[in-house]
């Protein structure tokens, strides 16, 4: 009889112990109903796991809009930092980029930046990649933006008051 008592204990425990490991993977999931959120970003190098050197040049509150199951993610750079440019990988490859036009200015958590980007994510994952330039830096890195989904906040609804512009994205040369 005990070792009924322990084998069921043994499976609850175990079962207890899945669930709980499962929860974070879940808390983690893209928002899907739409809106605009506000979610934490950092920036990673393109292959290893570390901050990029390009993470100083962003502010790392982004909105993050669904809508119609589509999302698209505005980033800022703080306001000491000017000459930024961004590309985006379409479709998730690391061959295909395509410029991202500076929008105008945006309100991220209360602070109204003057220098956004705002680009499509392709795919549920929680990175993005990126090329990124700056005129104090001598290349265009790749990088990875991480999206981190549990901190999502939602901020406003769609169509109402304008918290993004819509940008224009044209294929990088």
């Amino acid at each position: 009889m005990n070792r009924k008592i322990s084998a069921v204990a043994a499976v609850v425990l175990m079962l207890a112990v899945i669930i709980c490991a499962a929860l974070p993977a879940f808390a983690a999931l893209a928002p899907t109903q739409d809106g605009v959120y506000e979610v934490s970003v950092k920036m990673y190098h393109a292959q290893k796991d570390k901050t990029s050197m390009g993470d100083k040049y962003l502010v790392h509150t982004a909105l993050l809009t669904v809508k119609n199951g589509s999302k698209t993610l505005t980033i800022a750079t703080p306001e000491s930092v000017s000459g930024m440019q961004f590309w985006y990988y379409k479709n998730g490859g690391v061959e295909d980029t395509a410029e991202v036009k500076p929008a105008g200015s945006v309100k991220i958590a209360g602070t109204t930046y003057q220098s956004a980007f705002e680009f499509p994510i392709v795919g549920n994952g929680e990175f993005v990649g990126v090329k990124f330039a700056a005129p104090v830096m001598p290349m265009s890195p790749s990088a990875r933006i991480h999206i981190d989904y549990a901190s999502a906040k939602k901020v406003a609804d769609i169509g109402s008051a304008a918290v993004t512009a819509p940008n224009a994205v044209t294929p990088a040369k």
